[in-house]
């Protein structure tokens, strides 16, 4: 079992047909920082076998395995596990190699050769594997607060990520929501939210504090009101603007149903909600079609 914390005990799963250069990259590394426990395997099939059946923190490769090269070794590591850091350790000393190790997901990549190889491999490893814990430390909190929390791009207003209970109460999933803009999820008239809403954004971005109420639709066609306090966040080193999200206990609030009679007004005019009258309500078929 992998510790967690940056600093902590790491586990390395280094794939390496030479088990002689095995031996001597895990005595090397042992001595440069003996937190790095490394398990060997000298074949791609062992080592997926060993990735899905034991908890692993780095992959450490070589590029020429025989039968398989380190780049299948990535893209099969990614299939398993596509957060798992792959560092190539090489003998081949080749830009090009470099660049496709890289440009196929490779973490990191290092030329082998003196002490010197295994003091940058050493480090390449322990900075690969206190990111990814940082990264999963940060998405635990971001998940378990309970409001939602929605992260805007900066330069493009696209959602670049939702939090779990964001994705709850707008319906959809993570991954249908990012890259989409503020309208997406939205009840007021279009033109103006695209106008307000990038604005909000990009003054939130440049470390202005916002908070407004905010009549949002679900996947299922319900307008839900949302109290937002929007702000800067500097997240994997980029500006961005996060949104939180508080939804309106008191659906019978006169201010609450209010907005939510108008904003589903606007959308009955608008079409984006079939099968409503005039007063807002369903008209005799029930039913109210998906949004796009």
């Amino acid at each position: 079992m992998s510790s967690s914390g940056t600093g902590g005990a790491v586990d390395v799963l280094h794939v390496e047909d030479d088990t002689g250069f095995a031996d001597l990259v895990g005595r090397y590394l042992g001595e440069i920082d003996p937190g790095l426990s490394l398990h060997h395997e000298p074949g791609l099939d062992g080592a997926l076998a060993h990735l899905r059946s034991t908890d692993v923190d780095c992959v450490v490769t070589d590029h020429d395995l025989g039968g398989a090269d380190g780049l299948q070794i990535v893209d099969r590591v990614r299939d398993i596990d596509p957060a798992m850091p792959v560092i190539l350790f090489t003998s081949r000393d080749s830009a090009d190699v470099a660049s496709e190790a890289i440009a196929a997901g490779a973490t990191d990549y290092v030329q082998k050769g003196g002490r010197e190889r295994y003091e940058i491999l050493a480090h390449s490893i322990r900075r690969a594997v206190d990111r990814r814990r940082a990264r999963a430390a940060y998405r635990a909190v971001f998940d378990g607060v309970g409001d939602g929390i929605i992260v805007h791009d900066a330069d493009t207003y696209a959602v670049a990520d939702a939090n779990l209970r964001a994705c709850s109460m707008l319906g959809y999933d993570r991954q249908e929501l990012i890259g989409r803009g503020p309208d997406f999820f939205t009840a007021d008239d279009q033109p103006y939210v695209e106008r307000a809403e990038d604005d909000r954004i990009t003054r939130a971005a440049a470390g202005e504090t916002l908070s407004f109420r905010y009549v949002l639709v679900t996947a299922d066609d319900e307008c839900i009101v949302g109290q937002v306090t929007m702000t800067h966040a500097r997240i994997d080193g980029e500006d961005r603007a996060l949104a939180t999200i508080r939804a309106e206990a008191d659906r019978d609030h006169p201010a609450v149903r209010e907005a939510v009679a108008t904003a589903r007004r606007r959308l009955a005019e608008s079409g984006s909600i079939e099968g409503l009258d005039d007063a807002g309500s369903p008209t005799d078929n029930g039913e109210s079609p998906a949004r796009d």
